[in-house]
């Protein structure tokens, strides 16, 4: 024990005796480390963390959504199940604690989480006395909501929430790793209250709730069933358990189809009930080709930091081979050999796992910073990168593999050899004979530098794309937006309009605030128009446009000039005449121009009329044109979308965005202003999104913005590393063949041959791993080519030389000061040690 101890402190003080060597290394697996484990931190919580479900291989579901009446047959027909559950999804806003929050919620059975072997953490779970006729209304919360909403608070059990307009006693806690049974966890399940709550609370919920609790009605299919097998049975039992009990229901009560399909489909429906895993992950961990290619880039990073440290062990050791193969034939054993450097690598993983931890913590704090600040506090919708046990697990598989590619593997082939030649061979031959090798770990780590510079351009590529079409506006980036969606919190138009006057009105108050307006901008209706001189008939169905409804200071709010005519005021009230303002497409595409528009009528319906027929005239309405207003929104062509603007007095929307524009409050101030009035106006309304309109309104460009960015610094990183090792390898071979140099410049060879020489030695691995990423590269792009657009070439000579180019300027610096440090050896103080 104390020679293991005597070479610990040996290679302690070898690395302390190479300060540089050390800082590098460390630095260099920490960023590797940290990048990768950050990327499968957030992956890990939305597609592998283990949902807290007892025995899953055993739990199934069964066909897509069935009846109340079809659940309750197949539930007590069935012979091969232990439990069968039924759940219903739903959202609304829970209020609590002085907040209220915008959830996903699920109705289930008194038998759902009995079914899945989920215990709480917190009180107790939905039993199935909770589904009993006139059981108290009860619900269980996540333990996200638990520590947002509620601060962790241990009482929660007992305390009254309000949801739907009914009050909630909260009885229990989920565990913290249940979420609701889909595999992706982006949208999580935050509350879940029993069915008999649901149906108490129907009117309030909507459809399909209002009707769904009908026993007569089987064509109203909106249950998901949950099934765990029995003892001894498999999942071909359950088939033909369940296909039987099917077979039964089809002949005593067939299915309707819904009278707005039964027009273009006649066939008989059937019930279609196939039971499958419930938990099969392999159709989301690998849903397309792109989202594998996503997967392996933080990895790449890893091993451009492994093979990195792997060369410049390769090139510290070859200065000790000398001072090994002494110790061999002194009797050291090859594994006496391999510990020292191994205990040197060790040491430096150990260090770059910690440092590595520090920069996943970091990086995961940033990632959610960043995602909620972008895209707003939307619950239903989030990525979760907690630092858990996973996590640490990842952290330590990443300091083993560098361990073992950067320690175990160099030392081996450091010991290996013949014992004679080791110790006859100088230094100088040496290290020409091993570059080989370790030029080839350089062509790897520029191959995937150059892949990802690759993958960088062709994301510039589509960004433009998604730039060009602008949003409803201009000048968004000075515009808040709030969204408060009361069409899923079950909220009536008579309420909705006193709290959105009631948070118009004080918002309006606010110093710096100009413009407050409400608006549908982000649910608009995409309806026909066409004029009186070509009505509607089967023959003519009109222009397509979207509807737009708005208060008075939508265009100030959103920036858009009024061209002719007016905007909307008091005037254009419920009971006045209907109204509408054209955009200048929409105005052109129906009238000669702008100009002949002011005055006119033109006639509006939506896709199917009320009685689900095209073309018919019970649907159409007219309006009178009052105004032009500027374009804005683009099509994919880049043309100008036909919109039309109706005022909310006349035309109402539940799901509503308000407004606010100011040049001197920034967005978040504005947001806050909003908030507060909202809350003061409904205590129950939560709200979904509050930040950037142009943020709200450019998300995806924005989102592939972001992963530009993120695949553009891993290139960079991985560029940053793979030069720094070629510099770092290349001056270790120059300073070994210091003496090869010194007798070619005593024979005659001047500067700019010796400069010739060591830039060829260090170029060839670089144009190796161009040619080799180039090729991967085309690779890819074949790959990614279905998913985002034919338009893309396997080869693209602008997207090439964004990556030729950074790597020609590192590759040429990293190579240039090596050689030219060469160039300057003095013959005479290399030929002295000979």
């Amino acid at each position: 024990m104390s020679e293991f101890w005597r070479d610990i402190q040996l290679a302690v003080r070898r690395l302390a005796g190479a300060p540089l060597f050390t800082a590098f290394s460390i630095v260099t697996l920490a960023l590797g480390i940290g990048v990768t484990t950050a990327a499968y931190s957030i992956l890990y919580g939305m597609l592998w963390r283990d949902p807290a479900i007892a025995d899953p291989g055993r739990l199934l579901t069964i066909g897509r959504f069935i009846a109340w009446s079809d659940y309750r047959d197949l539930r007590d027909q069935q012979s091969t199940f232990r439990e069968v559950a039924a759940h219903a999804e739903f959202s609304g806003s829970l209020a609590g604690n002085g907040t209220a929050e915008l959830v996903r919620g699920e109705a289930i059975s008194g038998n759902y989480f009995q079914a899945l072997g989920v215990v709480a953490s917190i009180g107790r779970l939905i039993q199935p006395g909770d589904d009993a006729t006139g059981a108290a209304a009860a619900v269980v919360i996540s333990a996200a909501l638990w520590r947002s909403q509620f601060d962790a608070d241990p009482n929660i059990v007992g305390t009254v929430v309000r949801m739907a307009g009914r009050p909630f006693e909260v009885v229990g806690v989920a565990p913290d790793r249940f979420t609701g049974i889909e595999v992706v966890a982006m949208r999580p399940v935050a509350v879940w209250m029993s069915l008999e709550a649901a149906r108490q609370a129907a009117p309030a919920l909507g459809p399909p709730y209002t009707r769904g609790f009908d026993p007569g009605n089987r064509d109203t299919r909106w249950l998901g069933i949950v099934a765990r097998l029995g003892s001894g049975k498999t999942i071909r039992d359950a088939e033909a358990d369940v296909a039987a009990i099917a077979s039964r229901l089809d002949a005593a009560a067939p299915l309707r189809l819904p009278p707005d399909v039964s027009a273009i489909n006649t066939r008989n429906p059937t019930r279609t009930w196939v039971p499958r895993p419930a938990l099969d992950r392999s159709r989301f961990a690998n849903a397309s080709e792109a989202g594998r290619v996503i997967l392996a880039v933080p990895a790449l990073v890893l091993l451009v930091a492994c093979t990195n440290l792997a060369n410049l062990v390769l090139s510290r050791g070859l200065s000790r081979r000398q001072e090994q193969s002494i110790r061999q034939a002194l009797g050291a054993s090859r594994w006496r050999l391999v510990r020292t450097p191994l205990l040197e690598s060790g040491v430096v993983a150990l260090l770059g796992g910690l440092g590595g931890t520090l920069v996943t913590w970091w990086l995961l704090r940033w990632a959610t910073i960043t995602f909620e600040g972008t895209f707003g506090a939307f619950t239903a919708f989030r990525i979760d990168g907690r630092f858990e046990p996973a996590v640490a697990a990842a952290v330590a598989i990443a300091m083993l593999l560098a361990l073992v590619v950067s320690g175990l593997a160099p030392a081996l082939r450091l010991t290996r050899g013949d014992l004679h030649k080791s110790l006859t061979v100088d230094a100088s031959a040496n290290a020409l004979l091993r570059w080989r090798g370790r030029g080839n770990l350089i062509a790897l780590q520029v191959a995937v530098s150059v892949a990802l510079f690759l993958l960088t351009a062709l994301a510039l590529r589509l960004l433009p794309a998604m730039q060009q079409a602008p949003g409803p506006g201009r000048n968004l980036d000075k515009a808040a937006l709030v969204e408060v969606p009361f069409r899923w919190q079950q909220v009536n138009e008579t309420r909705v309009r006193q709290t959105i006057n009631a948070v118009v009105e004080e918002a309006g108050r606010v110093p710096g605030i100009e413009v407050v307006a409400s608006s549908n901008l982000l649910t608009a209706n995409l309806m026909r128009v066409t004029t009186p001189d070509r009505p509607f008939t089967p023959q003519v169905e009109g222009e397509s446009a979207d509807v737009v409804c708005g208060t008075p200071g939508l265009f100030r709010a959103l920036d858009l000039p009024i061209r002719s005519g007016r905007a909307f005021d008091e005037r254009d009230s419920a009971g006045a005449g209907a109204v509408v303002l054209l955009n200048e497409a929409t105005a052109k595409k129906l009238f000669a121009g702008s100009s002949d528009a002011i005055g006119r009528e033109i006639q509006m319906r939506s896709y199917f009329s009320r009685s689900g027929a095209r073309g018919a005239d019970d649907d159409v309405e007219a309006f009178t044109v009052i105004g032009i207003v500027a374009d804005s929104s683009l099509d994919r062509q880049g043309r100008p979308e036909l919109t039309l603007y109706r005022p909310m007095a006349q035309h109402f929307d539940l799901d509503v965005a308000i407004l606010t524009r100011s040049s001197t409050l920034d967005t978040s101030a504005m947001v806050s202003v909003i908030r507060t009035a909202v809350r003061r106006a409904d205590a129950d309304v939560a709200i979904r999104y509050a930040g950037s309109a142009e943020a709200m309104f450019r998300m995806q460009a924005i989102a592939l913005g972001l992963a530009t960015g993120v695949i553009g610094a891993l290139a960079t990183l991985a560029l940053v590393l793979a030069m720094a090792g070629l510099y770092g390898v290349l001056s270790h071979v120059v300073f070994h063949r210091t003496r090869e140099i010194g007798v070619r410049m005593a024979l005659g060879a001047d500067r700019s041959h010796i400069t010739r020489l060591v830039l060829k030695d260090g170029i060839r691995p670089v144009a190796e791993g161009l040619l080799i990423g180039l090729g991967t590269a085309a690779v890819i792009r074949m790959i990614l080519r279905p998913t985002f657009s034919q338009s893309i070439s396997p080869f693209d000579l602008a997207a090439t030389l964004v990556a030729v180019i950074p790597l020609a300027i590192a590759a040429g610096a990293a190579c240039y000061l090596p050689a030219r440090r060469a160039s300057r050896v003095d013959p005479n103080v290399a030929l002295r040690q000979l």
